[in-house]
């Protein structure tokens, strides 16, 4: 292949040199040095780029010079060369740089930074990892299509990486975290600021049409979805490209208003696409010195937690900060109450035994109000591999169980399964091929399908406390707390790739006792409908509750309140909407009626808020268009039904109502300006795989980037009756004036208190996003 290229670059030498095309000229010797290059012959190589680099120096050609000094660099790294390497990266770089050539700037600036790196020159590998990094997002921002943006993003992560590690060895614990954070959920940040831009009035007519622009890409792209990330199985290859092709145009035109502002108003350009957070920032994301923000992240070898407190916490404490809610304690009572079901009344249970949040030990074993803490050797393949594979995986059966048991019925790998209906007297099992077969027993498949699933509930459930004491045990997590949180009340996560989907309020900080390991889950006696996802209507087998041991376990959430951000740039989009000062209460209820216990739940949420019936959607009342018209009107909405994550395909993730599903892709598009809180009472709001950009696409993430403030999901299925408890222990902390992290964390609490609910698997699944 090499040999070949060679040819042709020397017969197009030849024609460029008889033509006297001097920029041809240039160009057909920088590739004859390519093909030396591909041939494994530097030295010649290097003859090539210096005659192509004089030629460029003549004619003036910026480009063609960046080019053959990045050629150069190249050449004489592999040379062993080293320091000649590295002066013709700085030179290339001194050319192209971000805003001249973004494109060019990239390469040179990575393969200088890998240099330096490799030699542990911590700063000069950063002098070229920033202007990378600045050039790939500049690239990133000008893509037409999605996809390239998130290949451009995919193909650099290393970078981001690495200039992370840079700055951690420097101890400059400030600027690795300003990267750390920069480099994850941009699709989201993307839609946030182009949502947010609408609701700040005044908008200037070229501005308009720039959002305009953005508006009908984003319609498009969420409508029918076919540039890499998301899939519309109806539509027609045919009907794909065009879309694809407009989206394109519309891109082009977008880019073009976008490059005239700038001509005209380079600071408001600016302003159009969202400028990553300054340390400075992310410290005004912090309330108070009670607060801290634990940023994770991953590289290939190492785990790194950066914590982040308030910028005053070295100074004298002044309890004027600590708020009434959160200072208060709770006596403990003799005994404990459990939260059976049977003869309960209607009134409030009793809130007893809740442990208050620490108050006023030691801060900070430093001068700074950020530190990293290292969890040497837990990197990529050794913490997240095996978080895939202990945690995801296992769960991810539970929602394929359907998948296996077609493919041992039919005989068939199951890889080959494309897709299964299930009509009224048969299964109709799509292949990959696009065959279908045929399972005509369809009672029988439901009969097995349910035992597979049981199957591998129970598997998954019986690992999660072991899988949750060893991540506790890989982040040393106790130790973590006695050295820098033992003054914290509140802790703001932003978890990394498969961090997102570990519930934080369940990391146990006391061991198992070794004779009770075991922790096959309970489940309530009696029969009923048991998860909130789309399942098949089965009903679920009685079980005995035996798990006294749960109860003497201290976890995270007895020890703080907790949120969960996908970055410090989506919960600082959330500080930057203004206050909802109303509090007009929605009501969601039992979209397609198969639930149980929703309606005790909503009934009560009802009675706490004096809601009237026009805002309290019930069965086939929970229409789409009803939805999405009480999200508008409404600024707490609790939406209690069928929900389910689609893991091929995220934006087809949806809320099931009576006439439909109301899907990701809908949410994105839509606008709630006046949402202050969002309790989504439903299977897996909060469940998606993240890819390595860390984009994390859920419908909480939906409903943050629609508007609002705050949204309060789920990690995985949860059942009727225990979720149906934790709403109503929710929404009396609420109503008695809690801050939504500390509501949650007491509901917790509280549901723990009956051996029935004490497991993780029932109150750990709940999670609060976005603002306190």
């Amino acid at each position: 292949m090499g040999e070949f290229f060679f040819f042709q670059s020397s017969k197009r030498y030849d024609c460029s040199y008889k033509l006297k095309n001097r920029i041809r000229e240039a160009n057909s010797l920088g590739n004859l040095g390519n093909a030396y290059n591909s041939l494994g012959q530097y030295e010649r190589a290097i003859k090539y780029y210096e005659q192509s680099l004089t030629i460029s120096l003549e004619i003036k050609d910026p480009a063609g010079e960046a080019i053959s000094l990045g050629n150069l660099g190249i050449a004489y790294r592999k040379l062993g060369r080293t320091e000649k390497a590295i002066q013709a990266f700085q030179d290339c770089l001194k050319i192209a740089t971000p805003k001249t050539m973004p494109e060019d700037c990239i390469n040179p600036g990575r393969n200088l930074g890998n240099i330096a790196f490799t030699q542990g020159n911590w700063e000069l590998a950063i002098t070229g990892y920033e202007p990378a990094i600045e050039a790939i997002e500049l690239t990133r921002n000008s893509s037409l299509t999605e996809l390239r943006r998130q290949q451009v993003l995919e193909d650099n992560l290393s970078v981001y990486a690495n200039i992370v590690q840079c700055y951690i060895n420097l101890e400059q614990y400030d600027k690795a975290l300003e990267y750390a954070d920069r480099s994850r959920s941009r699709f989201l940040a993307d839609l946030f600021h182009n949502k947010d831009l609408y609701s700040k009035g005044d908008i200037p007519p070229q501005v308009q049409e720039y959002l305009d622009l953005q508006q009908q890409i984003d319609r498009l792209r969420f409508k029918s979805p076919s540039d890499g990330m998301m899939g519309d199985r109806s539509s027609t290859p045919a009907s794909t490209e065009a879309k694809l092709e407009k989206i394109k145009q519309l891109a082009a035109q977008k880019q073009q208003v976008w490059e005239s502002i700038r001509r005209e108003n380079n600071e408001l350009a600016a302003q159009l696409q969202p400028t990553p957070l300054s340390f400075q920032q992310m410290q005004q994301l912090i309330g108070d010195r009670k607060t801290a923000l634990l940023n994770f992240y991953t590289t290939d070898n190492d785990t790194f937690i950066f914590i982040l407190r308030h910028q005053d916490t070295n100074s004298p404490l002044d309890p004027s900060i600590i708020s009434p809610a959160r200072g208060d304690t709770i006596a403990p009572s003799p005994r404990r109450r459990g939260l059976g079901r049977g003869g309960e009344g209607s009134g409030e249970r009793s809130i007893e035994e809740i442990p208050p949040t620490p108050l006023d030990k030691a801060g900070l074993d430093s001068d700074k109000s950020i530190t990293c803490y290292t969890c040497k050797g837990q990197g990529i393949k050794t913490l997240q591999k095996w978080i895939k594979e202990t945690w995801l995986n296992p769960y991810i059966n539970i929602k394929e169980a359907i998948f296996f048991v077609a493919a041992q019925l039919l005989n068939r790998q199951l890889k080959e399964i494309k897709s299964i209906q299930i009509t009224d007297t048969a299964v109709l099992v799509t292949l990959t091929d696009d065959s279908v077969e045929t399972i005509s027993d369809r009672r029988e498949f439901l009969e097995q399908t349910r035992q597979k699933r049981t199957q591998f509930e129970e598997q998954w459930k019986n690992q999660m406390q072991p899988t949750l004491a060893s991540l506790s045990q890989r982040f040393q997590l106790r130790q973590l707390i006695e050295n820098h949180l033992q003054d914290v009340e509140e802790l703001i996560i932003v978890p990394h790739l498969y961090l997102h989907q570990i519930p934080f309020a369940a990391l146990p900080l006391s061991e198992l006792d070794p004779e009770n390991q075991t922790t096959s889950t309970p489940v309530l006696a009696g029969k009923h409908r048991g998860y909130r996802d789309f399942d098949l209507g089965m009903d679920e087998e009685p079980k005995t509750p035996t798990q006294p041991h749960l109860s003497k376990i201290e976890y995270l959430c007895d020890r703080f309140q907790i949120r969960v951000v996908p970055s410090c740039q989506i919960l600082d989009f959330c500080h930057q909407r203004k206050p909802v000062k109303t509090n007009i209460v929605g009501i969601v209820e039992n979209a397609t009626g198969d639930l149980d216990c929703t309606p005790k739940e909503c009934q009560k949420v009802a009675e706490l808020y004096s809601v009237p019936q026009h805002r309290h959607l019930k069965k086939e009342e929970a229409t789409i268009a009803n939805y999405l018209k009480l999200a508008r009107e409404v600024n707490i909405l609790h939406s209690s039904h069928h929900a389910s994550s689609n893991l091929s395909n995220a934006l087809e993730s949806g809320l099931q109502l009576s006439d439909g599903t109301l899907d990701l892709a809908n949410l994105f598009i839509q606008r709630f300006p006046q949402l202050s809180e969002v309790f989504l009472s439903c299977c897996e709001t909060n469940f998606s795989l993240s890819e390595m950009t860390d984009d994390v696409l859920t419908l909480a993430g939906g409903f943050l980037t629609a508007g609002a403030r705050s949204v309060v999901s789920t990690l995985w299925s949860v059942q009727d009756n225990s979720t149906a408890e934790f709403c109503q222990l929710y929404y009396q902390f609420r109503n008695r004036g809690e801050i939504r992290p500390e509501a949650l964390r007491k509901a917790q609490f509280e549901l723990r208190k009956t051996e029935y609910f004490n497991h993780p698997y029932y109150w750990a699944a709940f999670v609060s996003q976005g603002l306190r």
